[in-house]
């Protein structure tokens, strides 16, 4: 049977991102293959069609795309599946990502610039990267970095960050980090 009369969503953006989220996860001659598959990011069988999964499964759990979303992997989970995946807009995927691995102050955002001797913090909000702090200390760039997702993130800015950032605040008072 034609797959486009199985579902009738062949060529939708929903069918587009299931398909473009299976290409970047299993197939190596794809160009973001590097950056999910070759870095162990997998899709759950449910949802991946060489392990009985089906594009129908996937529409079950996430449902249809809505409008200025994309999909995204909570806390950059390495697993896409119903409980680790949302519609999001590019705010939350801009806020949700993971800590590079150059980055060496330990929170998103806040990164030391050997070139320059300072401490910078930068936040994303609607595409475009605000400086929040330029200077020598580590901690008024975390604390710039914090006060800038309780204004432009309050809707996601909650009570684990806060906890994170407290732990970070912790170890430099200690002198941990």
């Amino acid at each position: 049977m034609d797959r486009r009369i199985k579902h009738g969503m062949y060529g939708s953006r929903t069918y587009n991102s299931w398909q473009t989220m299976i290409q970047r996860c299993t197939n190596p001659n794809n160009t973001n293959y590097p950056k999910y598959g070759g870095k162990g990011v997998i899709v759950c069988d449910r949802w991946l069609p060489e392990s009985g999964g089906s594009f129908e499964n996937f529409i079950e759990d996430m449902g249809i795309r809505p409008q200025n979303t994309s999909l995204n992997r909570i806390g950059s989970s390495k697993i896409y599946s119903k409980e680790t995946c949302e519609w999001a807009n590019a705010n939350i995927q801009a806020y949700d990502q993971v800590i590079r691995k150059e980055n060496t102050t330990g929170v998103a955002g806040v990164r030391w610039r050997k070139d320059r001797n300072v401490y910078e913090a930068r936040i994303s909000k609607d595409g475009k990267q605000l400086l929040l702090y330029y200077g020598p200390s580590l901690q008024d760039a975390i604390n710039a970095r914090i006060e800038a997702e309780k204004i432009y993130y309050p809707e996601i800015f909650n009570l684990c960050d806060i906890m994170k950032f407290d732990n970070i605040r912790k170890e430099l008072e200690h002198g941990t980090n």
